[in-house]
C-alpha cells in the first residue's frame, strides 16, 4: 500500500457494461507533493452512451498531515497542455494514522479527459503550497486508459 492508499487490481475496469453503455473506472494514479510531504491519488469514471461520452467525473484524495485544507481549482500543467478548473467540491474528510484524506469532486467534459490523459508528465497544482508531480509511470497508465477508451469507442467491448 502507498501512501495509505488502497493498492489497485486493474488500472482501468468496465464496472459497468449494458445494451447501449458501459461506465469506465481507472485509478487510482498517484502523484507526489513536490515537497515530499503528502501525495494525491487520482481517479475518474466516465459513461459511455452508444460508445460516446459527454463528461468524465474526476475525484481525488489528498493525504495530508494539515487538518484544515480547502481547495477551490484544480490545474494540469506540463510543457504542452493547460487544463484548469475552478468548480471542485470536498466530499468528505476523515482521519486516517497521523494524517488527513481528504475527497474532492468535479465534473468536466471528456475533451478535458483527453487533454488531461495526453500531458507529458504533468503537475497537478490546487494552490502555491500543493503542487504534485505525476509518477514514472504516468505515461504508461495515460496510454492504458486510452487504450480502453478506444476499445469501448470503436465497439470492442
Amino acid at each position: 500500500m502507498r501512501a495509505g492508499f488502497v493498492p489497485r487490481i486493474d488500472l482501468v475496469e468496465i464496472i459497468y457494461k449494458g445494451v447501449d453503455d458501459e461506465i469506465l473506472f481507472a485509478g487510482p494514479m498517484t502523484f507526489k507533493k513536490s515537497d515530499g510531504k503528502g501525495s494525491l491519488a487520482l481517479d475518474l469514471t466516465t459513461e459511455f452512451l452508444n460508445k460516446k461520452s459527454d463528461s468524465v467525473t474526476f475525484k481525488y484524495t489528498i493525504s495530508s498531515r494539515t487538518n484544515h485544507l480547502n481547495f477551490s481549482r484544480f490545474e494540469v500543467i506540463s510543457t504542452d497542455t493547460l487544463f484548469t478548473l475552478s468548480a471542485t467540491h470536498l466530499m468528505f474528510k476523515e482521519p486516517h494514522n497521523n494524517d488527513f484524506h481528504y475527497r474532492y469532486s468535479f465534473t468536466t467534459t471528456y475533451a478535458n479527459l483527453q487533454k488531461v490523459l495526453n500531458a507529458k508528465a504533468p503537475l497537478i497544482v490546487l494552490d502555491s503550497q500543493h503542487v504534485y508531480k505525476a509518477s514514472r509511470r504516468w505515461a504508461k497508465d495515460a496510454s492504458e486508459i486510452n487504450k480502453k477508451i478506444l476499445l469501448i469507442t470503436q465497439g470492442y467491448l
